[in-house]
């Protein structure tokens, strides 16, 4: 994570890990975290994190509805397996706790979920009950009856809600990320929301460190997009603004910087959030009296970029 300055955080989260439908983890691929676990990666993450002050959670990842279906369907069961594999990584990484980020999209399996977590958590607390447990859900969670997270039953067994403030853009016009408001959804509205169902003290507002690269028809707000966005960093960001005179512009309706440009002939807008926008989202979780900002991620602000 280079140089950055880790004394300004709270958490850290080491991401990820990817989990099978049955609950165990997954081994399998290279690309995932448990190759940088085995490889030391975490161990340095949670030193670094340690010595300035931070806890040091480890992330549970998964998105596969294929994945997802079975886990929800048999939540008592495979909450308590994950669990069970997770537990001693703790141990031996020196871990303060877990990240549950399981991104579903099905509402029928929204009350297995509750059943996995459950059995998640009071399995983890068997063990060592001073591991933080972290829990992803969505901006809208918390005003749709029909997601797939109950925050309201998920509550119990969460000390945190990361709230993932961002990817609201739409892919029909080039549009902010994480809109500050002027959009639905919005950050704005996200934590209204949260705040109303008593979820405050627990809400992690997250907001993106990276920009989104649309193909449009032309450089004014409004117009159509004419193909899905990219993921940028914020970093390729600057020095394109830098070294190519893409001057940023500003959406007052939504309270976010972009930028509009030719690259081979073709019109690109890139939305994406610059230190003034996250200023702002942190002012405004700061009058809802929420319990922090988080951000997606630290390697996104760094030269990394990816499609």
């Amino acid at each position: 994570i280079g140089g950055e300055s880790l004394s300004g955080f709270t958490y850290l989260v080491y991401s990820e890990l990817g989990i099978n439908a049955d609950g165990a983890i997954d081994k399998s691929f290279n690309d995932n975290g448990w190759t940088s676990l085995e490889n030391g990666n975490a161990s340095a993450l949670v030193r670094a994190g340690h010595s300035s002050g931070d806890r040091v959670l480890l992330s549970v990842f998964a998105e596969s509805e294929s994945v997802i279906g079975p886990l929800c369907s048999g939540g008592a069961r495979t909450g308590a397996r994950l669990a069970g594999e997770v537990a001693p990584l703790l141990s031996q990484f020196g871990f303060d706790g877990v990240d549950l980020d399981i991104e579903g999209r099905n509402a029928a399996d929204r009350s297995g979920y509750v059943s996995f977590v459950k059995a998640f958590v009071e399995t983890l607390a068997a063990t060592d009950t001073s591991w933080d447990m972290m829990i992803n859900t969505y901006p809208t969670s918390a005003e749709d009856p029909s997601s797939f997270y109950d925050v309201k039953a998920l509550s119990p067994y969460a000390g945190e809600m990361f709230v993932m403030g961002y990817d609201m853009d739409s892919t029909e016009i080039p549009s902010a990320s994480a809109p500050l408001m002027g959009a639905v959804p919005s950050e704005a509205e996200a934590l209204a929301t949260y705040v109303a169902a008593g979820l405050g003290p627990k809400v992690i507002l997250g907001v993106p460190f990276y920009g989104n690269d649309f193909p449009a028809t032309g450089p004014r707000r409004g117009v159509a997009a004419i193909g899905l966005p990219y993921a940028v960093t914020y970093s390729a960001i600057a020095t394109s603004i830098v070294v190519n005179k893409h001057h940023p512009l500003w959406d007052p309706t939504t309270e976010t910087p972009y930028t509009a440009f030719q690259r081979s002939g073709q019109w690109r807008q890139t939305w994406f959030d610059d230190p003034t926008s996250i200023a702002l989202k942190v002012a405004l979780a700061a009058q809802f009296h929420v319990a922090g900002v988080g951000a997606w991620e630290i390697g996104r602000a760094s030269c990394r970029e990816r499609v």
